[in-house]
């Protein structure tokens, strides 16, 4: 199972996050869908503009172009393909399980842009290889370590195949 660990910097923020999660943990295992003026209303402006900002340098000058609301609402819904499978949260730190219905997945950058729009600061991962920390060098940019030790600690505590 894969894993998001988090800060939670601003509680008001992660409570509207949750109502997002909730959605998705609820129309991912029926791979259902919502209409975007739903989106529109549950996600916050601050959370629709991150991904403008944070894909503005990558792709062009030409804002027409860039990945917008529209595109990351399409990624949630469908090209973030995992199913999520839990959200735990004590004080000031949570965890997202989830389970990908196949690699690549839908890769996992723009869902740690997603989170820290609600100032939930990613800290720790398994991305289904390795456990890794992140080192956040700004906004956007971070450094990623690899912990075998904590991959193989963590890959123990997996059920046995029989």
């Amino acid at each position: 199972m894969l894993y998001i660990d988090f800060d939670i910097k601003d509680p008001d923020k992660f409570s509207t996050f949750q109502q997002v999660y909730h959605l998705l943990e609820e129309i991912k295992p029926k791979k259902g869908r919502r209409p975007f003026s739903l989106w529109k209303k549950l996600i916050p402006h601050y959370a629709q503009n991150i991904n403008g900002t944070y894909y503005k340098d990558d792709l062009t000058d030409k804002p027409e172009d860039r990945w917008g609301f529209r595109d990351m609402v399409s990624y949630l819904q469908f090209g973030f393909e995992v199913e999520f499978d839990y959200l735990e949260v004590k004080d000031r730190h949570a965890r997202i399980g989830f389970s990908a219905y196949a690699f690549p997945y839908g890769g996992m950058d723009r869902f740690l842009m997603f989170l820290k729009a609600y100032d939930c600061i990613p800290s720790e991962s398994y991305n289904g290889f390795e456990v890794i920390r992140f080192q956040w060098q700004g906004d956007f940019e971070y450094e990623v370590t690899n912990h075998p030790e904590e991959t193989k600690a963590y890959k123990a505590t997996w059920p046995k195949a029989d």
